[in-house]
């Protein structure tokens, strides 16, 4: 009885231990192009997109350079080579221009 009990708790915490990391990413395993698996997983990758953009234009805006979202390293790299796949690739442009124009937009509002 003791080892069986032993035995549940130990799968218990393992799979609490795993909870955090499915919950973030999905589950990898089902790559189906048209799942919900890859929505998150290019909503994340449009989601980091705008969060970079949109500090990449309020810098720019506070620094006086001038609006260029596709000039930006980042933009260009879609975050160090970090989105290769096609899909995960625009998101993530897409999201930086966004983000970078609102970014550039708030700052600008503020400067004046």
């Amino acid at each position: 009885m003791f080892l069986k009990t032993m035995s549940v708790l130990a799968l218990g915490l393992t799979l609490a231990a795993c909870a955090p990391a499915y919950g973030q990413w999905g589950n990898w395993g089902n790559r189906s192009r048209s799942g919900t698996n890859n929505y998150r997983v290019e909503r994340y990758a449009h989601d980091q997109g705008y969060n970079d953009g949109y500090r990449r234009g309020r810098d720019d805006a506070r620094d006086g350079d001038r609006f260029d979202p596709r000039g930006q390293r980042d933009y260009r790299s879609a975050d160090n080579g970090r989105y290769r796949d096609g899909d995960l690739r625009r998101a993530y442009r897409q999201g930086f221009e966004q983000g970078y124009e609102q970014g550039y937009r708030d700052n600008r509002r503020r400067r004046r």
